[in-house]
């Protein structure tokens, strides 16, 4: 009698665990993304994301990258290179998502004009995020994300200290697999 009570609930439970056994190969198989990001008309970045916590309609995700500057701010005179770090939750089902995150980089600057003094300054970037991202979750494939959100700058140097806040936008391209 045990033995058939068992039977019965290993044949009950055989689809609900082949189920989530499925599922969590589908997550597993697209945790990655790599993406090409612009952030205003000054900075590109190259970022590797991962997928590190999903529920049904939500998902957590954590990113970091290499960051350069085009010559075009300050006259371009000074040129940027830094680590963006960062962390989105994602909310949606099928492409089409909500993506709402922050970001922190640290950059140095350097001088581009050998009439301005080169210097070891640092930036420090901090940025709130809210977008739009399509993407198909459980698939692999093509990325794309679209958004803004407030930065706070800051440079405590001698020669180059600032304080600054702006709306910074973002665009990026990528693949997940």
């Amino acid at each position: 009698m045990i033995i058939k009570k068992i039977f019965l609930l290993a044949l009950i439970s055989l689809p609900v665990i082949v189920n989530a056994q499925e599922n969590e190969k589908k997550l597993k198989s697209i945790s990655n993304t790599v993406f090409v990001g612009m952030t205003n008309p000054e900075f590109i970045s190259l970022n590797f994301e991962r997928r590190i916590a999903s529920l049904d309609k939500s998902s957590l995700v954590f990113r970091a990258g290499i960051e350069h500057s085009f010559p075009q701010k300050y006259g371009g005179n000074y040129k940027w290179f830094g680590i963006p770090l960062g962390a989105s939750l994602i909310f949606g089902n099928g492409k089409n998502h909500l993506e709402l995150g922050t970001n922190y980089c640290r950059r140095k600057v350097y001088s581009q004009n050998p009439s301005y003094p080169s210097s070891d300054s640092k930036e420090t970037e901090f940025q709130l995020n809210a977008g739009y991202r399509f993407q198909k979750l459980n698939q692999k494939g093509l990325n794309g994300r679209l958004g803004m959100g407030p930065s706070w700058y800051s440079s405590p140097a001698d020669d180059y200290s600032y304080q600054e806040t702006s709306i910074a936008l973002y665009f990026s391209l990528g693949y997940s697999f």
